[in-house]
């Protein structure tokens, strides 16, 4: 895969995210082990770069399959195209799950958000009389089911999530699901969720987004120059955004938690590079002030 990665690098057609240094940000492909998502502009381009990914594949003896291999358009309103594979047409798609994560064709996270609920609402069903609902499991071996299992369900790809206010109420909302069933109190006993987590020593799950979030902030920045991560998360585009209010951005997420914990955003990146002292910042709301 190394090397068809090198060799396809020279003859595919790059998608431009921006400008960065005075110089293009370009990538045509985003590759972890042999899942490979092909990116460009137009479709004539994703073509061009599919056959030359299928004529590299068919070297090595490898094949792309086409059951498995699905096209998208990232746009704010709904497009066709028409992309082909060793003669059969690809099924275009609205979102598609890539690494474990959600990816929509409108570029927000609501898809990744729903499925992620649905996923700990399956579980919490499946334990619910043999685990969460039994008295005879103690509460800590509930809360280390939370933590191990339930948790990792729920926020998993939360580093990379915009999330919104409504984001956060459904995320509360599971969350507690669980908690109060352990504690064997329901909404109608009218106790505070600080009070349930205080009881069960357990932190605020949307505290638990906001240090993930921080901690990719602070290992973007302290990557080298030459990293595409970095270089793509630093670009700006050219040209005009369209009219009407604008989207949320990763950044501002960033920049809320980072007024929380009392540091402001241009003192962020230097902080950032001393990694032991970031870490505790992203854990301790109290440490930067």
């Amino acid at each position: 895969m190394d090397d068809a990665i090198k060799e396809c690098k020279g003859h595919t057609k790059k998608f431009t995210v921006g400008n960065w240094r005075m110089r293009q940000v370009n990538i045509s492909e985003l590759a972890f082990a042999d899942d490979v998502a092909l990116v460009a502009r137009t479709p004539a381009s994703l073509q061009w770069n599919l056959d030359i990914w299928n004529h590299e594949m068919t070297k090595r003896n490898m094949v792309i399959s086409i059951s498995k291999t699905k096209t998208m358009v990232i746009s704010r309103r709904p497009k066709k195209h028409s992309v082909t594979l060793r003669g059969e047409s690809l099924e275009q798609v609205e979102c598609f799950k890539y690494l474990g994560a959600m990816i929509s064709q409108d570029g927000t996270q609501d898809q990744e958000i729903n499925t992620r609920i649905a996923a700990t609402s399956r579980l919490y069903h499946a334990m619910g009389r043999g685990c969460i609902g039994k008295r005879e499991v103690s509460k800590r071996t509930k809360v280390a089911v939370y933590k191990s299992v339930y948790v990792p369900t729920l926020i998993h790809s939360s580093e990379s999530w915009t999330t919104t206010s409504r984001h956060t109420s459904r995320i509360q909302a599971s969350e507690m699901r669980y908690l109060r069933r352990v504690e064997g109190k329901s909404r109608r006993d009218r106790v505070r969720n600080q009070t349930i987590r205080s009881n069960l020593h357990v932190d605020p799950l949307n505290r638990r987004v906001e240090e993930a979030q921080l901690r990719w902030f602070g290992h973007v920045v302290r990557m080298p120059d030459h990293r595409q991560p970095r270089m793509a998360w630093e670009a700006r585009f050219p040209g005009r955004r369209s009219i009407g209010r604008p989207r949320r951005r990763w950044e501002e997420n960033v920049q809320d938690s980072l007024q929380a914990r009392g540091v402001q955003w241009g003192r962020a990146r230097a902080l950032a590079e001393d990694r032991k002292g970031w870490s505790a910042l992203c854990k301790n709301l109290d440490t930067a002030r």
